[in-house]
């Protein structure tokens, strides 16, 4: 199978056919396939807060729509999609520097902004 497809193509709707020796397969309804980007990471607001965690993060970026994880390292951490480009995420208790990023069916942001926790 070869699948082929603009790679920079972002939230695109494309028809879906199978060519054989015998044909071309008819597109209809049921035959699109959409594209659904990874979330990318770029801000944090504050970049800091408590070990004890619970402080509320805004997270600026981009394609935040699809969004189902959100993580501080391996840590999850509750959330709320404000928009295409903003979460507001509750830190969750951690230590030291980590990496903040999200998720989606598209993909995972990478890298992720650093947390420091203090």
């Amino acid at each position: 199978m070869r699948v082929e497809r603009d790679p920079v193509v972002v939230h695109q709707e494309v028809q879906v056919t199978v060519t054989t020796p015998g044909g071309t397969s008819a597109t209809g309804s049921h035959t699109s396939y959409t594209y659904v980007p990874a979330p990318t990471v770029m801000t944090l607001t504050p970049a800091q807060g408590p070990s004890t965690g619970g402080n509320l993060v805004t997270i600026k970026g981009a394609n935040f729509t699809n969004t189902t994880d959100v993580l501080f390292g391996a840590a999850p951490a509750s959330f709320s999609i404000v928009s295409d480009t903003q979460i507001v995420a509750a830190a969750p208790p951690g230590s030291g520097s980590v990496s903040v990023t999200a998720a989606s069916a598209g993909g995972s942001s990478s890298p992720g902004v650093a947390y420091t926790y203090l």
